[in-house]
């Protein structure tokens, strides 16, 4: 497992291309083929050197179109040119988180696994639930976020949220903690929303870990049957990057992100392990606290059935 690179994804190599920008027309820099990115060509093929001596249709020629859609301040991609919209699904967990202000958040952050050797639905189903708290992060999350207090909320379909209020004792420590590190908290939570975690998820790959200070997204990107790339971006409050300590708030939190995701990684790739034994595993019940996995499963059949149905 390659761990903890901070390399994105590129359309253009990162050994010539600068890493942020914008660009205005897209200039593959193999044979200099360029593309219009603005207005109504976006997309389309505008110059192609030395293509005038063949059969050639530059019209014909554009890159690939898929669908987006911003939703809460996030861009949401779909390669399915037939899927319905997104938003009106959500109507229900916009409501619910709408008191983080997500849209106002920025950026503190980002981190990334490569190579985790796991099926990324398995990494899915690890970050939609609190139970595994008291094995995988006995000494770590559990003791200030007790998975077994966690409330799952009765949803279905698209989406899901729980919430995890921080122990008894750890309660005081962990709001002042949060607010004396970062120097500032999302501003208008409600007391509840001051006194715990609410995990989010949007199927198939996003969760949210949402707490006072920060809101952590992560999502789980298959390379292959067996690994996957985990992406986290964590955002706080714009008020947040201007606070003294902020850099030390950023730090340990980059820390404590690396140990619950080492923490995660080991878990999964065991569960990895399972899978692939013969005889496979039998099944079982789910834990109430486990809901989540069950919606989530029940997702997935229900696009596979669609799919066996396409002629």
């Amino acid at each position: 497992m390659k761990e903890l690179t901070k390399e994105p994804t590129n359309v253009l190599p990162p050994e010539t291309t600068p890493g942020q920008g914008s660009l205005k027309r897209l200039t593959c820099p193999h044979h200099t083929w360029t593309y219009r990115l603005n207005g109504e060509y976006a997309g389309r093929l505008a110059g192609a050197p030395l293509m005038n001596k063949v059969d050639f249709d530059r019209a014909a020629c554009r890159l690939p179109r898929y669908r987006l859609e911003v939703w809460n301040g996030l861009i949401m991609i779909c390669a399915a040119p037939d899927a319905p919209p997104l938003e009106p699904q959500l109507a229900g967990l916009t409501a619910k988180l709408a008191a983080y202000g997500l849209p106002e958040l920025v950026v503190a952050y980002t981190e990334a696994w490569q190579g985790v050797a796991a099926n990324w639905k398995v990494a899915l189903e690890n970050g939609s639930e609190n139970y595994h708290h008291m094995g995988s992060h006995a000494a770590t999350l559990d003791p200030v976020l007790p998975g077994r207090d966690t409330v799952v909320d009765d949803c279905d379909g698209r989406w899901f949220t729980m919430y995890t209020p921080f122990a008894v004792d750890a309660l005081g420590a962990s709001a002042q903690g949060a607010a004396g590190a970062a120097g500032r908290l999302i501003p208008g939570l409600s007391t509840r929303e001051l006194s715990g975690m609410t995990i989010a998820g949007v199927f198939p790959h996003l969760v949210m870990a949402l707490l006072p200070d920060s809101v952590t997204l992560a999502r789980w990107i298959p390379t292959g049957p067996t690994t996957h790339d985990a992406h986290f971006t964590v955002l706080v409050a714009s008020e947040a990057r201007a606070t003294p300590g902020f850099g030390a708030y950023i730090e340990a939190s980059r820390q404590q992100l690396k140990t619950i995701q080492g923490e995660d990684v080991v878990a999964i790739r065991g569960v990895q392990r399972g899978l692939a034994t013969d005889p496979g595993p039998s099944g079982g019940r789910f834990s109430h606290l486990e809901r989540p996995l069950w919606q989530f499963q029940r997702y997935l059949a229900d696009r596979l059935g669609q799919h066996s149905r396409l002629p």
